[in-house]
This record gives C-alpha cells, structure tokens and sequence, in this order.
C-alpha cells in the first residue's frame, strides 16, 4: 500500500507540475490532481502532504499563479520528506520481520 501510494503520487505531482507551468497554467486540472493526491494522502495518513494539497487546491481556486507555484513546489518537498520516511519505516520494518525468522517467531 505504501509502496503504491508512493507510486502514485510521484507520477501525479509530475503530471500537476505540467499543468502549473506558465504561460499554459491550468487550474482547474492543478486543483483536480491536487484533489486526488489529497485523498490517496488521507487513505494513507499523509498528514503533511494532504496539508500541502490543500495549499494548492486554496491557490488553484483563486487563480493565483505565484501562489500556485510556491504551493507545487511546496508540495513536491513535503512527498519527498514523507516518503523517505516510508521508505525507513519499511526497512525497518522488514528488518524485523528478517529477525524474527531467523529466531523462529511467528509473524505478528
């Protein structure tokens, strides 16, 4: 799930950077991506990312393309800080899980 979430977004935050680029801004497909990534971010627990979603939605809604832009890249930064941290979570993770099979406890 984690893995695919992160997936996931990487390609919508590069599809939502396509769009928010001048002169062809579009906001109405920044705030639709926005609007998507905000919710696999909630499913997830993402808190600080859905934070940033709505940074953008908030300036896409407005037609505001300074604001828009330091929302993207806002946004960009936020994902990459979360998913490191998924990605220590997971090694973690499957560190215990390798342990625990070498000293013959189940799963848990």
């Amino acid at each position: 799930m984690i893995k695919s979430f992160c997936v996931e977004v990487e390609r919508e935050i590069s599809e939502l950077e396509s769009y928010s680029k001048p002169p062809k801004i579009d906001f109405v497909k920044t705030s639709k991506m926005a609007r998507s990534i905000k919710k696999r971010s909630i499913m997830i627990g993402a808190k600080n990312v859905r934070s940033a979603c709505i940074l953008v939605i908030d300036s896409s809604l407005v037609c505001d393309e300074e604001t828009l832009s330091d929302a993207v890249v806002g946004l960009r930064d936020e994902f990459k800080r979360t998913k490191k941290r998924f990605e220590t979570y997971l090694e973690m993770w499957n560190e215990i899980v390798e342990k625990e099979k070498q000293q013959g406890e189940p799963k848990k």
